[in-house]
């Protein structure tokens, strides 16, 4: 009995993985030490019990695999969520729309892995874009650049 526990703890941590890939494709969560933090405590809870109820080594295996992921996760592009939250907080007060769009051109590449958004003209003050209008995942995600007098004043991640 304590070693099908042991195995349920270690298989509990599939529905964790999808969650959280869930939740960083949407928000690029995993840049935040504070969620890293809690799903890595939340593995090496699980990992110690199924071990510790198992007594083998092989029940930290999956355990060891989902924080490896959860470590690696923020340096992994799983959408084009993170290579816009990297841009917006490169953009700082005071640079020109070229400049900005410099950083944006070097974020999403024409030939980069994620599809390079269609950014208009500035409209209002404001510089604004969806990530990928033709992906259901990441239409509602915008960036929005507001601008006076020529010069960048914020830029903000909007997820849906």
């Amino acid at each position: 009995m304590r070693m099908a526990i042991a195995f349920l703890l270690s298989c509990a941590l599939l529905p964790i993985v999808y969650f959280v890939v869930g939740v960083d494709n949407w928000v690029g969560a995993s840049r935040e030490i504070r969620f890293e933090l809690f799903f890595l405590l939340w593995g090496i809870a699980l990992g110690a019990a199924a071990f510790t109820l198992g007594r083998r080594k092989a029940f930290l295996i999956a355990p060891s695999a989902y924080i490896l992921f959860i470590l690696t996760l923020p340096f992994i592009d799983l959408g084009p969520v993170k290579p816009a939250i990297r841009a917006v907080h490169e953009i700082r007060p005071g640079m020109s729309e070229s400049e900005v769009r410099a950083i944006i051109d070097r974020h999403f590449p024409a030939n980069g892995r994620f599809k390079r958004p269609a950014i208009g003209p500035l409209h209002d003050g404001v510089l604004c874009f969806a990530l990928d209008p033709d992906d259901g995942r990441y239409n509602a995600g915008l960036v929005m650049i507001k601008f006076a007098a020529g010069r960048c004043l914020a830029a903000e991640f909007l997820p849906d």
